[in-house]
């Protein structure tokens, strides 16, 4: 872990860094990050962002991608560029920015390709498949270009930190057990 910020319950992370161990370096701040994956105690946030990891509690948490505010990455040709919101017309990337080209064409494809994005892309709650291309479609406010990382399985850039959303430690949990004489009494019940 390379930063926490409690307040805003986020942290900057390095690719390598295993989920549990994140999350036992967490729950001291009552914090943790609330992507899990039954792998979780050797899923690393680098990998878990190639592949746009979800789990058990993806429906009320969300994806990998909508737990990343940001990621820093080197490029293919070396450089290293940091992805996160950008508004339309770039104005928060520097002109001599590696990203600032990049950017343009990204959000240029997002633009033109939109209505195609829409039709295709599935609407369904866990899409973990693939490049995020709709993470480039314009948006009223800021694009995250975080998020074509996402789910790229590496091949856009090399992540070298990651900038999570953090959730509030659980509470207390509770489960209960029904039992049923019969295996159609269940399903009738669960009905």
């Amino acid at each position: 872990m390379l930063s926490i910020d409690a307040q805003a319950a986020a942290a900057v992370v390095q690719p390598g860094i295993v989920l549990d161990e994140l999350n036992r370096q967490l729950k001291a701040h009552g914090l943790w990050f609330a992507v899990d994956p039954s792998t979780a105690s050797r899923a690393t946030l680098g990998g878990m962002a190639g592949n746009n990891s979800c789990g058990t509690r993806s429906l009320r948490y969300g994806t990998t991608r909508d737990n990343i505010i940001a990621m820093d990455a080197v490029l293919p040709s070396g450089a290293s560029a940091h992805f996160g919101e950008v508004s339309a017309d770039l104005s928060e990337l520097p002109p001599d920015c590696a990203l600032r080209p990049i950017a343009q064409h990204l959000l240029a494809l997002g633009a033109r390709e939109a209505a195609e994005i829409d039709e295709r892309f599935p609407k369904v709650q866990r899409r973990v498949g693939g490049y995020n291309l709709d993470a480039l479609v314009p948006k009223n406010t800021k694009n995250n270009l975080a998020h074509i990382l996402v789910g790229s399985e590496g091949t856009l850039a090399f992540s070298t930190a990651i900038e999570l959303k953090l959730w509030p430690v659980l509470g207390r949990r509770v489960i209960g057990v029904c039992h049923f004489g019969q295996f159609y009494e269940a399903m009738n019940a669960a009905q």
